[in-house]
């Protein structure tokens, strides 16, 4: 009897298996279609024969492509990922300053920020006067501090791209006048904020209302075209050399590449600012995954070979050493035009050149090997890149 019902069972078991495989196998009927729209070919256009051509027109047009950190449609290996900076995946207000001049940079678009700060100044009575959504401006009214009564004062609100991915800057812009008669609506803002404490008021109350609206996600439609043009952009030149472009003024780009040589891998070994270079060491991060008791091995380990835990890479030549023996090349007296080539040349001189060239609003970056040559453009769009998400 037992053996009679364990036959059974394992026909009914083999039925039922055989059954699922012509179910739910490659072949059957409810076969895992999930990946067939690998497969998928494209299919022509459909021809309509009409003379309106308007009437027929892409719903969902696909945009232009403005990364050009990777050579898309062309067949290439694949990269490593990017590393991001490390304020990239936080929510981030901070007051910059930089030669005299302060602005906020919050990690939020344009096209966010715009209704806070309309906000920001409908909660605290101060009027709009004029507003550009598309050039990011708002500009209040004449308005009166109350320890001040001898004068006027109004404030220009502008809201831009950042030049890290997905972040916005808003400088503020001063104006003050003797409270003689009732001030000109129509009076020309000045180049720089009449007075310094007035702007940093505005810029405190505003950072410190930002702060605490983070979590607020609410974008405005009519700035969706907010902030003009990316600050910072990577494309190629006309030789296919991979170039950093900045639309930002020098002394700004200048202070931002040499922070942004301090993170993710890089390290800073010396500039000089009169050619526009630095010289500076590149290595992969390695991920730390640390116990306390490696901790304390290692620690034991440094201290009987007398290694520091914060090592960093040497070199063995000066940056000076380095400039004055570059051996000539095509475009080396177009990018470092005070330079004379050498024609003795160093051994296994270690780290790259970063170039920094142009001026204010128009600044270009390059990272060559320590000959000032160029190098694998992958590899270059690879430096570039990381050196733009850690801009400031």
């Amino acid at each position: 009897m037992n053996k009679s019902l364990s036959v059974v069972f394992f026909a009914g078991s083999f039925s039922f298996l055989t059954g699922c495989s012509a179910l739910f196998g490659d072949e059957g009927y409810f076969k895992n279609r999930g990946d067939e729209y690998l497969k998928a070919e494209e299919i022509p256009q459909i021809d309509v024969d009409d003379s309106n051509e308007e009437r027929f027109a892409e719903i969902y047009v696909v945009p232009d492509i403005e990364d050009s950190t990777y050579d898309y449609g062309k067949s290439f290996d694949t990269p490593r990922p990017i590393p991001l900076s490390s304020t990239l995946l936080e929510d981030t207000v901070k007051i910059q300053k930089l030669s005299g001049r302060q602005w906020v940079f919050i990690t939020s678009s344009p096209s966010e920020i715009w209704p806070q700060v309309r906000e920001f100044l409908g909660d605290r009575d101060l009027s709009v006067s004029y507003t550009d959504p598309t050039e990011g401006i708002i500009e209040t009214s004449w308005l009166q501090f109350s320890d001040d009564r001898d004068h006027y004062d109004r404030y220009q609100i502008r809201i831009e791209s950042g030049i890290q991915p997905d972040s916005a800057e808003i400088h503020i812009l001063h104006h003050q006048t003797d409270a003689n008669g009732q001030p000109d609506s129509k009076a020309i803002w000045p180049k720089v904020s009449s007075v310094d404490s007035r702007e940093a008021w505005m810029v405190d109350e505003l950072s410190s209302t930002l702060a605490s609206n983070l979590q607020r996600s609410s974008s405005s439609l009519l700035a969706q075209t907010i902030g003009g043009d990316y600050k910072v952009v990577l494309e190629e030149s006309d030789s296919g050399e991979p170039v950093l472009k900045m639309k930002i003024d020098y002394l700004r780009a200048w202070a931002s590449i040499a922070h942004a040589l301090g993170k993710d891998g890089f390290y800073l070994w010396d500039r000089k600012s009169d050619l526009g270079i630095y010289y500076a060491h590149y290595e992969t991060p390695k991920k730390k995954k640390s116990t306390w008791l490696g901790r304390g091995i290692r620690s034991v380990s440094n201290a009987i070979s007398g290694k520091s835990s914060s090592d960093q890479p040497q070199t063995p030549y000066t940056i000076d050493q380095v400039v004055t023996h570059l051996p000539a090349s095509d475009d080396l007296n177009t990018l470092l035009p005070s330079v004379v080539p050498s024609t003795e040349k160093l051994d296994d001189v270690p780290g790259y050149l970063v170039l920094v060239s142009g001026d204010d609003r128009n600044v270009e970056v390059r990272v060559r090997n320590a000959y000032a040559e160029k190098i694998d453009p992958k590899d270059a769009k690879q430096l570039l890149s990381l050196v733009r998400n850690n801009l400031i």
